[in-house]
């Protein structure tokens, strides 16, 4: 009675629970007298039935049970047939699992009863068999069977077996294995017979659907390292068999013709959002092949076209892009025929990931051979897609870098007058101009250390570029410090004026030599002076409306070419911090002030003539009183000492 007691205690508080299982764990551990002690409270129902006590009660049971009166065991047989299950919601299935476990524990041989026998009558499972604790965790790990990944595959199948015997022995043949390389010695006659394997196997009508496109792209994936390895002979090779060729382009048919990739009605949306593909895919290597195999073997070509305008063609995205991108093989080859084809693609095209990889991947190539043609290309393009919408965004996106080489370097007036629209709208078109403020950095200095001048044309339309963005960005930045009470909207449109100013200013700096330089220029001192005679207008510019984000770049920028014309640089300073600088609340800054206190003492210590100018030495008071008024103790210092500095 005491055992049942102890037991319903159990029950009604778990955290005693968590105590009586550990305890009947050591006492099994121990295999002592204690197991004896306790064989009355684990046989008891609450222990048996309760989650947290019943796997270590049913060990206490099976470990002493040999050690009891059958009267005992014979007792327990019975009660646990009568065990209440009424809080389960299974309770007939949670009853004969307990029965399963307790009589299996217990051994078919030690039980007294056919009823206990009878539980044991089919086969228990493992984890009963071992009493396991009835929540487990554990991890395995075991290689996937071949091919897991194509649904409801029967590799027993013959035509499956033969086809995937086929596919493995050329993948063998031709390192098509993951982290395989490419095999030395590699004949092209062997290279063509484990692939006429797969083209045979496939002739089975039988072959699984997937499996069936899986071959056809490995088919692909070996024609495609045919073509990388050089392996088919030139054309005027008479030592190699004739047929070579032809069995060559009968398997990249079969490759061209394949089903996959797959297109559903989400094919071309999800293309759009992220331009991938699985592989192999059986088209998409035919495209990528078909022209490889053209700049190695010319005289294919003609034999060849049909297949090349289908591809291009192609439902599937993947396959018109790859296709596209590979025109360039018949650049030599048939020029016409590669025009009319890209001009083509680009006219029915309608995929915006398609249309943007072959931007910057087949017009990017030409631009410079024949900029004419590029340029009526991009532009028909914008006129395609005129509408302020994102997709018309991501398609002017594409085409800035390309408009702005077009007019800084082969003046291409119908791209400069493109480029002027987007100027005229900075707000509209604030994305474009800060990609085309970022194609100009390089070309701001072009040249400068050429003593002939080739290049000044190039960097007065650079320059010219970034002074009508800055001047723009400058009279829309006007009208918001002129606006007493700004709307959320123009409050919007000034913070993007602002940012063209600003990334026309870092575009400069990084010009001169990028970060990490500190006051160091990496031009030339001729460069240098020639940069600060070209761009001191519109450095002025930039610091009409300037944030302190800017006017600290400026000020960097400036202190890198203070050597090269000491006047011009300190007056552009105080332009800068006057105009804008004080206004925005640059002079709170503490980097911005001791910057300015930096610029200073090189001024006063090498370039003191420059402060002979009256309205020099007013502006640099003016300057030091903002920096002292904002309470920075060197600006102080600087100012008190001013009268022997310059004396």
């Amino acid at each position: 009675m005491e055992a049942i007691r102890l037991a319903e205690q159990v029950v009604r508080d778990a955290s005693l629970a968590v105590f009586w299982s550990r305890l009947f764990m050591v006492s099994v551990e121990r295999g002592d007298g204690l197991v004896d002690f306790l064989w009355p409270f684990a046989s008891q129902e609450p222990f048996l039935v309760a989650l947290d006590t019943r796997k270590d009660a049913i060990d206490v049971v099976s470990a002493g049970c040999g050690r009891r009166s059958a009267a005992e065991r014979l007792d327990l047989e019975q009660r646990a047939f009568g065990f209440d299950f009424s809080v389960f919601t299974y309770a007939e299935d949670a009853r004969n699992a307990l029965l399963r476990r307790l009589f299996t524990a217990i051994g078919r041989d030690n039980l007294l009863t056919e009823e206990a026998r009878a539980t044991l009558a089919e086969p228990v499972e493992d984890n009963v068999e071992r009493n396991e604790r009835l929540f487990v965790i554990r991890s395995s790990s075991d290689a996937p069977p071949p091919y897991h990944w194509i649904d409801g595959l029967n590799r027993k199948i013959p035509s499956n077996a033969r086809l995937i015997d086929a596919i493995e022995s050329a993948k063998e043949t031709l390192g098509l294995k993951s982290g395989q390389s490419s095999p030395d010695g590699l004949r092209l006659a062997d290279a063509l017979e484990s692939l006429s394997r797969i083209r045979d196997a496939l002739l089975d009508t039988q072959v699984d659907p997937g499996l069936r496109n899986y071959g056809e792209g490995v088919l692909g994936q070996g024609c495609a390292r045919i073509v990388d390895l050089k392996l088919l002979p030139p054309q005027d090779d008479v030592g190699q068999p004739a047929d070579q060729a032809d069995a060559f382009l009968d398997l990249l048919r079969i490759v061209a013709q394949s089903d996959g990739p797959e297109v559903d009605n989400e094919t071309e949306q999800s293309f759009e959002s992220t331009a991938s593909w699985s592989s192999p895919a059986p088209r998409v290597e035919a495209g990528q092949a078909t022209l490889d195999i053209c700049l190695q073997r010319p005289d294919l070509y003609k034999s060849l076209t049909p297949q090349i305008d289908t591809l291009l063609a192609d439902p599937h995205p993947a396959v018109r892009l790859q296709t596209a991108l590979h025109l360039l093989r018949i650049w030599d080859i048939d020029r016409d025929g590669f025009w009319s084809r890209l001009e083509g693609r680009f006219v029915l095209e309608t995929n915006l990931s398609v249309l943007d990889h072959l931007m910057g991947g087949a017009l990017g190539r030409v631009l410079h051979p024949a900029p004419e043609r590029t340029e009526v290309i991009i532009l028909q393009l914008l006129e395609r897609y005129a509408e302020d919408d994102e997709r018309a965004a991501k398609i002017r996106a594409s085409a800035a870098d390309k408009l702005t080489i077009l007019w800084i370097t082969y003046q291409r007036e119908a791209a400069h007058y493109t480029l002027q629209g987007w100027i005229a709208a900075p707000v509209r078109r604030a994305s474009e101009l800060e990609r085309v403020l970022t194609i100009l950095r390089s070309s701001a200095v072009a040249g400068l250390d050429d003593p002939d001048g080739r290049d000044t044309g190039l960097r007065s339309r650079t320059l010219g570029l970034i002074s009508a963005i800055v001047a723009t960005a400058n009279d829309r930045l006007v009208q918001h410090y002129t606006n007493s009470a700004p709307s959320e909207a123009e409050l919007t449109e000034a913070r993007e004026c602002a940012h063209l100013v600003d990334t026309a200013c870092q575009e400069l700096f990084f010009a001169t030599g990028g970060a990490g330089c500190n006051h160091k220029t990496t031009l030339s001192d001729l460069a240098a002076s020639r940069f600060l005679e070209e761009s001191a207008p519109i450095l002025r510019s930039i610091g009409n409306f300037a944030t302190p984000h800017t006017v600290y770049c400026l000020l960097q920028l400036l202190e890198r070419l203070q050597p090269f014309d000491p006047a011009c640089v300190f007056d552009l300073t105080a332009h800068a911090l006057l105009s804008s600088g004080v206004r925005s609340g640059y002079q709170y800054e503490s980097l911005g002030a001791d910057l300015f206190v930096r610029l200073v003492g090189i001024f006063l210590a090498d370039h003191r003539e420059i402060f002979e100018s009256a309205p020099r030495r007013t502006d640099l008071i003016n300057c030091l009183e903002a920096f002292m008024e904002a309470g920075w103790p060197a600006a102080c210092r600087l100012l008190y000492q001013l009268p022997e500095l310059i004396q």
